[in-house]
This record gives C-alpha cells, sequence and structure tokens, in this order.
C-alpha cells in the first residue's frame, strides 16, 4: 500500500521553497513583487496546502480500501495511465476540465508565460478540491466495492498523477513527493522522477464543451442558491420544496444526473427554471440624476415622477426594463410633451422576492 502523505516530512519541510516558486511565477513580471511573509503564508493556503489535502484524501481512504492503481488498468505497461472512461458527469468533467487546463498550460509556457499557466491551474485546483472531491465524498465514504467507487478512485488517481506532471516544474518538491507515494511506490517500472516523465498530453478527445457548460451553469445555480439561503437565514439542512432559477444568458437546462446534483446540494425536492427574470424579483426603476439633472433642471423632478408613475404596476416595470435592457429608448410623457430616456440615464434596481 501507499505510504500515509501525513509522513512526507521532508516535502513538508521543503514546501517553502516551492510556495516561493509558485510565488514568483503567479507574479506578472512586469511589475514588482511586494514580498513579504503574508503574502508567502497566503499562497500557501490557497494553492500548496489544498493541493496537499486532496493528495492527502486520497491516500487515506485508498490506503482504508485498499485500492490499488492495478484495479483501474494502471499496469506496469500502462504505469501512468490514461483517462478513465467513466459514466459519472461529475468523473468525466474533472478529466475535461484537466484536459483543458494541460492545453492551456501547454500553450502559455512554450511562450514562457508562467503567470497564465499558473492563473489557469489555479481554477482547476479549486475545481478540484471544492466540488469535485465534495461532490463526490460519498463515493469515496460508501462501504461497499462497486463501480462507481472504483471509477471515482481512478479518476482521482488519474487527475493527481496528471496534475503533479502539470506542476513538477513549478512546485518540484511536492510534485516529486506525491509522484513518488502515488506512481514509485506501486508500481516500480514507473519513470524514477516525475522529472524524467514526458509532458502531459491533452486528451482532447474527452473536453466535452457541452459537459462544461452545463456543470458551470448546476454550480453558479447552486451557489445562487446557498446564497439565497444564507441571505433568509434557512440553513442547508432544512429541506425545502422547490428552487426557482432564471437564466439570463445561454440554456436554461440541465441534465437529469446534474439537476439531481444541483438539488442535492440545495437540499431542495425540485428544481425549475423560469422564463422571466420578473418570477424571481421586483423592480424599481429611478431616472440617473447626474445625467438627466442637467438635461431637464428645475423639470427634473417631473420626470421622476413620471418614471414611478409609468413603472408603478410590476407588469409594467418588467416591460421597461426589459427596453432599458435591450438598449432602446423609453419614452416619457412630461408636461404634455414626449421625451427620450436612453437606456444609459436609467437605472435599474433589483430586490428578490420573498
Amino acid at each position: 500500500s501507499w505510504g500515509n502523505s501525513i509522513e512526507f516530512n521532508e516535502a513538508a519541510d521543503r514546501m517553502g521553497v516551492d510556495v516561493m516558486r509558485w510565488l514568483y511565477c503567479a507574479q506578472k513580471p512586469e511589475n514588482n513583487l511586494l514580498f513579504g511573509y503574508n503574502r508567502a503564508d497566503e499562497k500557501r493556503r490557497q494553492f500548496l496546502l489544498p493541493l496537499w489535502n486532496v493528495y492527502n484524501f486520497f491516500v487515506s481512504y485508498a490506503n482504508l480500501d485498499g485500492w490499488e492503481p492495478s484495479r483501474a488498468g494502471f499496469t506496469p505497461g500502462n504505469p501512468e495511465g490514461a483517462p478513465p472512461a467513466g459514466e459519472n458527469a461529475l468523473d468525466r468533467w474533472i478529466v475535461a476540465r484537466l484536459n483543458q487546463v494541460v492545453a492551456e498550460v501547454t500553450t502559455f509556457l512554450e511562450n514562457s508565460d508562467a503567470y497564465s499557466a499558473t492563473a489557469s491551474i489555479e481554477p482547476l485546483l479549486d475545481d478540484l478540491t471544492n466540488w469535485y472531491v465534495r461532490r463526490s465524498r460519498r463515493r469515496f465514504w460508501k462501504s461497499e466495492h462497486d463501480a462507481d467507487k472504483n471509477a471515482a478512485y481512478a479518476t482521482l488517481y488519474f487527475v493527481l498523477v496528471r496534475l503533479a506532471k502539470l506542476l513538477a516544474p513549478m512546485t518540484p518538491f511536492v510534485t516529486e513527493a506525491i509522484y513518488q507515494n502515488l506512481v514509485r511506490s506501486v508500481q516500480p517500472d514507473a519513470h524514477e522522477s516525475v522529472h524524467h516523465c514526458d509532458w502531459p498530453v491533452a486528451a482532447m478527445e474527452t473536453v466535452d464543451n457541452e459537459l462544461l457548460a452545463q456543470m458551470d451553469l448546476a454550480r453558479r445555480v447552486a451557489s445562487v442558491g446557498l446564497g439565497a439561503r444564507g441571505s433568509a437565514n434557512i440553513k442547508v439542512r432544512q429541506p425545502l420544496a422547490k428552487a426557482l432559477a432564471y437564466v439570463a444568458d445561454g440554456r436554461a437546462e440541465l441534465s437529469p444526473e446534474l439537476a439531481d446534483v444541483v438539488r442535492d446540494e440545495l437540499n431542495v425536492k425540485e428544481l425549475e427554471f423560469v422564463a422571466d427574470e420578473a418570477a424571481l424579483v421586483t423592480y424599481r426603476v429611478v431616472p440617473d440624476g447626474r445625467q438627466l439633472g442637467p438635461r431637464f433642471g428645475p423639470r427634473f423632478p417631473r420626470v421622476r415622477s413620471a418614471l414611478t408613475a409609468a413603472t408603478a404596476e410590476p407588469a409594467d416595470a418588467a416591460a421597461i426594463v426589459r427596453r432599458v435592457r435591450a438598449g432602446a429608448h423609453v419614452e416619457l410623457v412630461i408636461d404634455g410633451e414626449t421625451e427620450s430616456i436612453t437606456p444609459e440615464e436609467i437605472i435599474v434596481h433589483t430586490q428578490p422576492t420573498e
């Protein structure tokens, strides 16, 4: 079995070197680096520790379950793995994200742009820790060793090994510790060091853009829904009947599997997309005094009154908001004359319904 990742004291001691290397890589070269212990500690907490924690999560549960890479086809003839072909949407999504980032980082480093490479990798690590692992924890926790659990292990193993290779030029010591434990300790025929491995090649056939867009929508709906719960002081453990969501741009549609993920994340029985934002918010439409004040002078209060009267009914307010957002002018009758108000001269405030 693998060694316990907590025992890698040498890697932990040398993490400070990797923190400094990442700190410099993540700095725009044309700007001065404002160095300080707080800045370095921030990078350690934001990047190196989450990387180490997800690696430790995998090793801890793999040891408990006796999981080995050979179960997923990682053999001496193929010691470093190929993209798992799982059915779970989360597995396919994180592999797609990984290969998407591999392609981006390859291009950036070929152009000596370490800053953009770090800016591409950091969101991937956040995706891995704060969404994939968090949403997959029950798959690792369950007692039965079924195909779904094996797919979760195989996917996380593949992602960690490939991510170690991707990070090796920038954080050589932590990635070497990860590689030695995940690969060399169980497959002696593998390369002796992560720094002897070939640079990872992006498997673009795994990059499902539709799945990436769907997962992005699912995460945004979940985030806004959790925010709505927090604003209403309703804890997540309290089940609710329905969540309503409005999507301004793109497709307001989720696959049944991802809809289940959102329902579970929000602890609601139903998820429904509405066609009109006005079903979820009320509008307060006011004139921009800084622009219309000089234009109308003493008549400005009558402009404000006319706009208030025109938006007194929710349906009328929604109609004017649609015109403003479409870039159309709003016609108001002021002192018997029709005045044209531009979209830039109108401010729209939205208030969530209860």
